[in-house]
């Protein structure tokens, strides 16, 4: 977006695999895909966050046009980009 502050965007995909055992038997198995998409812009104190798991062109544009909506309807004083932290071990 044209003069934000700051933009965000962070892609994760991968896989989880849980397993419960009871009485020494396995009770259940349980293994879940994902990939998801959050997209957070800051402009003048004003933030907007959209997300989605669905990666097609129209959805990702969907994405990106309800972002830069969000920041338009108006100021939040009391959210702004994180500060940013050094971590000094």
């Amino acid at each position: 977006m044209l003069g934000a502050t700051a933009e965000e965007v962070v892609v994760r995909e991968g896989t989880e695999f849980s397993t419960s055992v009871r009485l020494g038997k396995v009770e259940k198995l349980q293994q879940a895909s994902f990939r998801k998409l959050w997209a957070r812009i800051f402009y003048d104190r004003r933030a907007a966050v959209s997300a989605t798991s669905d990666f097609s062109l129209e959805v990702l544009n969907q994405v990106d046009r309800e972002r830069r909506a969000g920041v338009s309807r108006g100021r939040d004083h009391h959210r702004r980009r994180p500060e940013r932290h050094v971590d000094k071990h």
